[in-house]
């Protein structure tokens, strides 16, 4: 399966840019449904994650406490293209936790199969709600991350 590239420009050289991604930081811990965009910065690799208490999949007015919910995260390149450009290049990546309750469930699903086929809705449900919340979970990220980079080609 063949990952989507995702590309992000802005109007800043490099080094200022890894100056905004520092500021990146968590600050409303407090218990709203707010979602804040982290960046972890090593060298030119960056990982982008979100900072929440709402989980796709929940019921509603359950909140845990915020945390860091790195299951899906975006990592991605700092490159320049000139002294006033630059962007970064970059995909999403699931974790291995992630992908080990996708594989159990396939597992588990052609179980199912396997011993009557009156059950063949178990695995469609499960294979649609985990495809449902990955999604969902990427849209997020992605959206944090495009109003980032608007509000630094507006700054610069």
């Amino acid at each position: 399966m063949r990952k989507k590239i995702y590309r992000f420009n802005f109007n800043c050289s490099k080094n200022q840019l890894i100056i905004e991604l520092d500021k990146l930081k968590v600050v409303n811990t407090n218990k709203s449904t707010h979602t804040d965009l982290l960046c972890r910065n090593i060298n030119n690799e960056i990982k982008f994650m979100l900072y929440t208490n709402k989980v796709p999949g929940m019921m509603s007015g359950y909140n845990v406490p915020k945390q860091v919910f790195n299951d899906y995260v975006f990592k991605g390149e700092i490159f320049e293209n000139d002294e006033s450009m630059s962007y970064i290049l970059g995909s999403f990546e699931s974790s291995l936790f992630v992908k080990f309750f996708i594989i159990l469930g396939l597992v588990l699903s052609f179980m199912f199969l396997t011993m009557t086929l009156g059950l063949i809705i178990v695995p469609i449900v499960f294979l649609w709600e985990m495809n449902y919340i990955k999604k969902v979970m990427n849209n997020r990220l992605l959206h944090k991350i495009m109003k980032f980079e608007e509000k630094i080609n507006n700054k610069y």
